[in-house]
């Protein structure tokens, strides 16, 4: 592992000036310019090397600085906070969970939390710095996606068929958007949180590694993360006979916690899905292109298909036995 940060207090200095450098160039590149915004999300990098090297201390000494400059460059102080709230957090939990040698499953389910706890304080900075409510902020996206609907059924008359009854007035179709957002808040949160991790922990640590960062190189087994239990599958097949239920019934409170227990269980059988994909695409396919080949047009099946497939693993407990390396 190579150590950036031993020697002289100068030394420290100098690393600490340069990892700010880059979060304020990354952060402002991606705030100014919305079409390369996932500079945004590649700012945790220098915050997550920072507390490697120099400890939690250090990382965030380069986070406080980093959102000082950003407000100071943008003349916007929502911008710093926004990064203290949004990014910062992100960085430093994992950089520790790095430094610490955390297993996959501790970093993503910590991880995960961390960041759904973040886009709740993102969320309500965005609203007030807009001068704007929360909810008045959703009601006008359900506004705009039910004028959306509107009017590709009047451009195409043959989707009034499919719907099989009149299409509701448009603030009907608000209402009942907004009524299942509010619903589902809880599954969107840690699906979202669940995904971001996924992606921070296999870039970073695969980064990490080429760049010589760590002690040896992050080596996994996927059966660690994914090995989920046959319950899980029960679950999400109770969630699908409880839905129907709860609907004919009006109850709200049941309805509410089967749809998130089955967006929740829907994507975790999504991910785990993927990486037995994959699995069997090594385990019968040599040539990289063809694996390509393959994935893509398996994939072009859909979401649903491939969720199936986790679920199938699931309950069969025949798990592809393969090992990655990032």
């Amino acid at each position: 592992m190579i150590k950036l940060l031993e020697g002289s207090k100068f030394r420290l200095v100098a690393w600490g000036g340069l990892f700010t450098a880059i979060v304020v160039i990354m952060a402002v590149i991606g705030t100014a310019m919305s079409f390369i915004d996932i500079l945004l999300y590649l700012a945790v990098t220098p915050i997550i090397i920072a507390v490697m090297q120099g400890g939690l201390i250090f990382g965030l000494q380069v986070s406080l600085a980093s959102a000082i400059l950003i407000s100071s460059i943008l003349g916007f102080f929502p911008a710093g906070a926004y990064f203290v709230i949004a990014t910062a957090p992100v960085g430093l939990v994992l950089g520790e969970m790095f430094r610490r040698k955390s297993s996959i499953v501790t970093v993503i389910i910590i991880l995960s939390i961390t960041i759904s706890v973040c886009m709740v304080g993102t969320t309500y900075i965005a609203s007030r710095a807009m001068g704007r409510t929360f909810n008045e902020d959703l009601r006008l996206s359900a506004k705009s996606s039910a004028q959306l609907l509107e009017d590709v059924v009047n451009e195409y008359p043959e989707t009034k068929k499919l719907l099989q009854k009149p299409l509701p007035e448009q603030e009907v179709i608000v209402e009942i958007l907004v009524k299942t957002f509010y619903m589902t808040i809880p599954a969107m949160l840690l699906v979202v949180g669940l995904a971001y991790a996924f992606y921070l922990w296999f870039f970073n640590a695969w980064l990490l590694n080429r760049l010589k960062l760590t002690d040896k190189s992050f080596s996994f087994d996927m059966q660690e993360l994914f090995l989920y239990p046959p319950w899980f599958g029960y679950i999400l097949a109770a969630s699908l006979l409880v839905l129907p239920v709860s609907n004919a019934t009006n109850n709200e409170a049941l309805s509410g916690t089967a749809m998130n227990v089955f967006l929740i269980f829907s994507f975790l059988f999504f991910i785990k899905g993927l990486f037995m994909l994959r699995g069997l695409l090594f385990i019968f396919i040599r040539s990289f292109p063809m694996r390509l080949l393959a994935g893509l047009l398996l994939m072009t099946l859909g979401a649903p298909f491939v969720a199936l497939m986790g679920f199938i693993f699931c309950i069969t407990q025949r798990d592809i036995q393969i090992r990655y390396r990032t």
